[in-house]
């Protein structure tokens, strides 16, 4: 017997797929198919899978000499692939072109700065020719050996360059802002090939392309003999022979939709937005339906086919696509980059081991209880109790902001869970203040009852109490001793107006506004906040009063070196630390328009830069790096510091975040690196600080004991630096009481909400209810939830079952996953996709999916539907409905 396999289906003969919003499947039966033969034809054992190569949600510049699956890279731009696999890409945020290697690992395409490159900004690259050519604001290149050549000026070729390509003479193609420009191998004029005429393309079908009115913001593709293949709109497609003869593949006002795979591109429906297209090996055209998430690819002979399934949710906008000599297509969506490639699905997941049950009865009918109690909080409510206490994911990167207290106490502000903890030296956590429910209330009250609002810094002052830059409230509030929160400076508003918020002179803190990104308190009692949305640090006096200690002044950048700081132009001040001499160190550069530098306010009030430039009007990345150690902090380079911490003896500590360092900065002011190796991973306890890497460090603090404390970007423990290595002082996660194993007849599952379960092979249980992760239930009768499967999409488990050779099948929103052990070559369980996007085959051979709704009436004219959503297949042997949804009734029907 086989597993039912619909992703490979020929799109030859009748199938016609018509893709539409698709929710979760209500229930997922998985059975073989009476006669099927083992060896079917080759395209039902294969599937495209999506690997994640490069950056991730956050765009920035990080991570070069590393894995690229940790950097961020800029949010737009294309990307070229090199004859060896290298992936090549600009990086808008770092202003250079960056490749990653066949290794994984990212780095800087030596020259390609904008600082040491005729580029200037890079905007597009292209591979061909055995060169790199890059196109930036200013000239198009050719990179080869090293060495740079200047192919044109940009404004004498196009407007602007958004897009570049290479054909297999080494003509090279810019494209950007209405026009499309052929740059002649080995020199010469270029010349307008497309656009630049005020006929709209779709009525020029087979006329000269340079009379076409195309609009701005060009994505482009060139096959080696020259044609030139374009989308000028959101969902036009056209092609430019060599000739310039101009062609419609799609016009402009077609219906959206999904059809037409196996036919000719103009009678195909897409999804209303296409974006990167891109040839691949074999001369086809690939293009991005970003809508319907798949990709779609044009034969030499005008047929339309699919990639299914992909299960991408590309950024719609400026999703760009490449491919690999060997077929594999690379997605840049954002600032990320995805790898689709081609999988066996038939090899995986075999030969795992039978046992026998683990509930065999003593007689027949015997019936024992599995899972599920009577009484007690249920799984969905312990669920939302853990997600409203905030209790911090280590796989999501948050804002937090640790301070040591007296005897070793750890606090740490969350500013996703709204609330502030305290973790004692044994290891117990409570809430020093926060519901948990963001919002403004309960001053003069117990701390835990007060709501706060991304709270985004955190103090201890002398006497112990505990104060907070509450953010999003735009106050400063502080926990006493008795436990009683109430607030020191802001009454909640926010200086829209530079001019109207420079003058604090003596005010009442609490009466004016005050707009808090981090806060400390020095030895006196004094409360030091800086305010990146006011561009300026402030001071609370023990009195309540409040003044200005830094910003509202006019001199810019490193000409207020020297001056009193009151007369600078402080730009988003966001992390502060204040040393025994009453020094105040701060981070400017926040609001990522000007180069990262950390500045000093001594003592006197005069304004120094203490590390990198604080240069105006310079792009945030453009010098962002790493460089300096053993130098003068003032000559480094930083990348994207996030926090800072002074010791005792003057020591300054940096957060050197996109680096995945901490650095410190002596008295001398030259800088070094104390911890991290620029690897984003978790150093294990006991190694030496600095050969063991750190996860993005983002906040510090120095104890008592003068030991360094940092939190990393996975925000679950704090690490400390004593005597030169690293170890784990506090665990920040907090025992929300869900999925810590324990007897499944103790959980308490909410009434008629499991909704399906499977028995695997080694007598394990899998359930679903809707609205959470996959449960399980061991052979020992022990619940947990099944949370290390690498692949599988966000979102509630809505279906699940055990296929034949012991394979999970795994619905999750609207993707159906094969899960399934060593898939990866290393042992690991792996979710491949198999089904899913809203699929819909109209023909009689198929499968059909559609959007789940309540469960009603689940017959049709046509067919015989299962409920809110459902699938079923038609054999000439019979029926078999192998995924439905009405919520009764057998769920799989094999005559």
């Amino acid at each position: 017997m086989s597993v039912v396999s619909w992703a490979g289906v020929s799109s030859a003969g009748r199938v016609r797929r018509r893709w539409a919003s698709a929710g979760c499947a209500a229930a997922l039966v998985v059975v073989g198919l009476p006669g099927a033969a083992a060896g079917q034809a080759a395209e039902e054992s294969t599937s495209w899978t999506v690997e994640h190569v490069a950056g991730g949600t956050e765009a920035g510049f990080s991570g070069d000499g590393h894995a690229a699956v940790d950097a961020r890279i800029g949010g737009g731009g294309n990307l070229a692939v090199g004859a060896g696999g290298a992936v090549y890409l600009p990086d808008d945020d770092g202003d250079r072109v960056r490749v990653i290697g066949t290794d994984g690992v990212i780095d800087t395409v030596p020259g390609t700065r904008a600082a040491d490159s005729a580029t200037g900004t890079p905007r597009a690259v292209a591979v061909g020719d055995g060169a790199l050519f890059v196109a930036g604001d200013d000239a198009v290149v050719r990179r080869s050996g090293g060495n740079e050549s200047v192919l044109a000026t940009v404004g004498d070729v196009v407007p602007s360059a958004e897009d570049l390509a290479v054909d297999d003479d080494g003509n090279v193609y810019v494209a950007g802002s209405d026009t499309v420009a052929r740059i002649p191998a080995g020199g010469g004029e270029p010349e307008v090939i497309a656009g630049g005429g005020r006929v709209p393309p779709q009525r020029l079908d087979g006329a000269d392309a340079t009379r076409a009115s195309l609009p701005a913001h060009l994505q482009m593709a060139v096959r080696g003999d020259g044609t030139v293949y374009l989308r000028p709109g959101e969902s036009e497609l056209y092609r430019v022979d060599p000739d310039g003869a101009l062609h419609t593949l799609r016009g402009p006002h077609r219906e959206s939709g999904f059809a037409g795979d196996g036919g000719p591109v103009d009678e195909a429906q897409f999804g209303g937005r296409l974006a990167g297209p891109a040839i691949g090996p074999d001369g086809r055209l690939y293009v991005l339906d970003a809508r319907n998430s798949v990709v779609r690819v044009i034969g030499r002979d005008g047929v339309v086919t699919s990639l299914t399934p992909p299960a991408i949710t590309p950024d719609e906008a400026g999703a760009r696509l490449a491919v690999s000599a060997e077929g594999a297509v690379y997605v840049r969506s954002g600032p990320s980059v995805e790898r689709l490639v081609e999988v066996d699905r038939g090899a995986a997941g075999q030969g795992r081991a039978h046992y026998p049950s683990h509930y065999s009865a003593e007689e027949p009918g015997t019936v024992y209880p599995v899972a599920g109690a009577d009484e007690g909080a249920t799984v969905g409510e312990e669920l939302r109790q853990a997600r409203q206490a905030g209790s911090p994911d280590p796989d999501v990167e948050q804002r937090v902001r640790v301070a040591t207290g007296p005897r070793g106490v750890t606090y740490y502000a969350d500013s996703a869970a709204h609330r502030v903890w305290r973790v004692e030296r044994d290891g117990g956590v409570e809430v020093v203040a926060g519901t948990g429910e963001a919002g403004f209330a309960g001053d003069d009250g117990p701390a835990g009852e007060a709501q706060l609002d991304e709270p985004t810094g955190v103090a201890v002052g002398p006497d112990g109490a505990v104060y907070i830059a509450d953010s999003a409230n735009d106050r400063v509030r502080r926990v006493g001793g008795d436990g009683v929160i109430t607030t020191v400076a802001g009454d909640g508003s926010r200086v829209e107006d530079d001019a109207d918020g420079r003058a604090l002179d003596d005010e009442r803190a609490t009466e004016v506004p005050v707009s808090p990104t981090d806060v400390d308190v020095a030895g006196d009692g004094v409360v030091y906040v800086a305010e990146g949305p006011h561009d300026r640090i402030s001071r609370v006096g023990t009195d309540g009063t409040i003044d200005i200690v830094a910003g509202s002044g006019e001199r810019d950048g490193a000409e207020a070196d020297g001056f009193a700081a009151t007369e600078a132009l402080v730009r988003g001040p966001h992390a502060l630390t204040v040393s025994r001499e009453g020094r105040v160190f701060f981070l400017e550069g926040g609001d990522r328009l000007v180069r990262p530098a950390v500045r000093m306010v001594d003592a006197s009030g005069v304004l120094y830069t203490v590390a990198g430039t604080a240069s105006p009007g310079q792009r945030f990345g453009a010098d962002a790096g790493f460089a300096g150690d053993g130098g003068p902090a003032r000559d480094a380079l930083l990348n994207g510091p996030r926090d800072l911490a002074v010791r005792a003896d003057g020591t300054l500590y940096v957060a050197d975040t996109d680096n995945a360092r901490v650095r410190a900065i002596d008295a001398g002011g030259t800088i070094r690196t104390v911890a991290g190796t620029g690897e984003r991973a978790d150093g294990e306890d006991g190694a030496r600080a600095r050969s063991a890497p750190l996860d993005a460090p983002q906040s510090l603090d120095v104890a008592a004991d003068g030991s360094l404390r940092l939190a990393a970007g996975s925000a679950g423990a704090v690490r400390a630096v004593s005597g030169g290595e690293l170890d784990t002082v506090a665990e920040l996660d907090v025992d929300g009481g869900v999925g810590v194993q324990r007897p499944a007849t103790e959980v308490v599952f909410h009434p008629r909400m499991v909704d399906g379960l499977a028995v695997d092979q080694d007598g394990s249980l899998l359930l679903v209810d809707g609205s959470g992760p996959l449960m399980t239930v061991n052979r020992h009768g022990m619940f947990d939830f099944e949370s290390d499967v690498d692949g599988l999409g966000s979102g509630p488990v809505s279906a699940v079952d055990v296929g034949p050779d012991g394979a999970w099948y795994v619905a999750v929103q609207n993707v159906v996953y094969r899960v399934m052990s060593g898939a990866d070559g290393d042992g690991d369980v792996v979710a491949v996709p198999v089904a899913g996007g809203g699929l819909e085959r109209d023909e009689d051979v198929g499968v059909d999916t559609w959007t789940p709704r309540a469960a009603r009436r689940c017959r049709t004219d046509r067919r015989d539907r299962v409920g809110g959503g459902g699938e079923r297949a038609v054999r000439g042997d019979g029926e078999q409905r192998v995924s439905g949804g009405c919520g009764w009734g057998d769920p799989a029907v094999v005559p």
